[in-house]
């Protein structure tokens, strides 16, 4: 059984998180400066807005991609006689 999908921007949470914590941690133990721990905060914040552009870029692609690709990644669903890579080279399309 699959668990629920994890997004793209609740992953860049997660490793904002990560990322923004360790760092901070790793400068707070250094210094001492408490300011260092805001850092997870920036993480998160950078990972959501990398995250969510992500999402909405793929969300984009998967609207543009509205008729069947094929192997060679050009589109299958061209009209007859539109001058479409499906037409008969020197051809229009239509039945002859």
């Amino acid at each position: 059984m699959a668990g629920p999908r994890v997004t793209p921007a609740q992953a860049g949470m997660m490793y904002g998180i990560v990322a923004g914590a360790g760092i901070g941690a790793v400068m707070f133990a250094i210094s001492g400066d408490v300011l260092w721990l805001i850092l997870a905060g920036v993480g998160v914040a950078l990972g959501l807005g990398i995250g969510a552009a992500v999402e909405q870029n793929q969300a984009r692609g998967r609207r543009q991609s509205g008729g069947m690709i094929e192997d060679d990644g050009h589109r299958n669903d061209a009209g007859a006689g539109d001058g479409q890579r499906n037409d008969p080279p020197g051809g229009t399309g239509a039945a002859r």
